[in-house]
């Protein structure tokens, strides 16, 4: 298992707040694993990827700035968007 597939189970947040990844990068790894793991259990119904690596982006933004508010903002935004 490379380092990309390991990122699907480790705890990425610490990872994260000492920059030693992006929240890109772990999106990417985890949307890897959906592609190789979901034709198998048929669990994603709807994916939307580029919305979530839209996300991902501006979750690296707010990172960039070093704001925790920014974070925690867009992260209360991004859990309360309709479904």
């Amino acid at each position: 298992m490379n380092m990309t597939s390991n990122l699907c189970f480790l705890p990425a947040t610490e990872l994260l707040h000492k920059k030693e990844i992006s929240a890109r990068e772990v999106l990417s790894a985890h949307l890897a694993q959906i592609e190789r793991v979901n034709p198998k259990v048929n669990a994603i119904i709807t994916l939307v990827a580029e919305q979530a690596l839209d996300a991902a982006d501006r979750m690296d933004m707010a990172f960039s700035k070093g704001n925790k508010n920014d974070v925690a903002d867009l992260l209360e935004w991004e859990y309360n968007q309709p479904k």
